[in-house]
């Protein structure tokens, strides 16, 4: 779980290093709503800042509809070398519509 401050910056390192993905590498973004993956990619247009973080654009930003302060979810794959981000209120959501006895039908 992170935080995005105003300028798109993550708050949270221990992602990046659990892929040991370092400053100045190069980084693809597969957007598919709500969804982000991250992998590295020496064609790609992103870089790990010097100081080790991933900033997201503004434009990433409004699809995913984050703004600053807003929490994500972040998975690391390590065998896959990928990082997936997802806003914390689609995962709420998804809790919400569980709690609706939608559990049960999977359960069945």
């Amino acid at each position: 779980m992170t935080t995005i401050d105003i300028n798109g910056r993550l708050a949270d390192r221990s992602p990046l290093q659990a892929l040991s993905w370092s400053a100045g590498l190069s980084v693809s973004f597969t957007l598919i709503p709500p969804l982000l993956a991250i992998a590295p990619d020496a064609t790609g247009r992103e870089r790990i800042t010097s100081q080790g973080h991933l900033r997201l654009s503004s434009s990433i930003r409004r699809v995913l509809q984050i703004a600053s302060g807003d929490r994500l979810y972040m998975t690391a794959a390590r065998g896959g070398g990928q990082l997936t981000i997802c806003p914390v209120w689609i995962v709420d959501e998804f809790v919400e519509q569980l709690g609706h006895g939608h559990i049960r039908k999977w359960a069945s």
